[in-house]
């Protein structure tokens, strides 16, 4: 991502672009490599602009992680960090009922910070992430609470879901004469 491309996308938003924004944009994107703390960049800025504020970086950062253009990572009890979103990372998120097989897309904008972070922390330039996340899912929660099944996997003999049973490995001569 440029200085270009995230100007384009406050002007497009009718934000103002002003000097503030654009050096805490240029700041972001040159430090593009690396998660940095509100603190650091307006360290970084406050060389070479010496009337920018604090809050002001605080606002800006905000407003880009609400435009979806930078990343918010907080981790444990630290400081929160901020980096530039990778647009070339393909992230795959879905839920899986384990009961019915149903799959269910996972919007969670904080798995993205998570792997922002594993990225910084690794080394390594990820370019593809996939989260499943298996459970059981309201309608068969529901369903369980209602006929008095217990809440889990299907009941022995009862016939698991195509969906779900394809995830499965297939019989082997040696499981089936169990």
């Amino acid at each position: 991502m440029t200085i270009r491309r995230i100007l384009e996308t406050l002007a497009q938003h009718r934000y103002r672009l002003t000097w503030q924004r654009w050096a805490v944009a240029a700041a972001v994107v040159v430090n593009q490599d690396r998660l940095l703390t509100a603190e650091e960049l307006y360290s970084q800025l406050k060389k070479d602009y010496p009337d920018i504020g604090l809050a002001t970086v605080y606002r800006t950062l905000d407003l880009l992680v609400e435009l979806g253009l930078v990343d918010r990572v907080q981790v444990g009890e630290g400081p929160t960090k901020y980096g530039l979103r990778n647009a070339d990372v393909e992230i795959r998120q879905q839920l899986v009922c384990e009961c019915c097989g149903e799959v269910a897309p996972l919007d969670d904008r904080q798995l993205e910070s998570l792997c922002k972070h594993l990225s910084h922390v690794s080394g390594y330039q990820i370019s593809e992430i996939e989260v499943r996340v298996t459970g059981i899912c309201p309608r068969c929660r529901a369903a369980a609470r209602g006929e008095g099944q217990a809440v889990g996997r299907p009941a022995a003999g009862t016939a698991r879901p195509a969906a779900a049973a394809a995830d499965e490995p297939a019989a082997t001569p040696a499981r089936q004469a169990r």
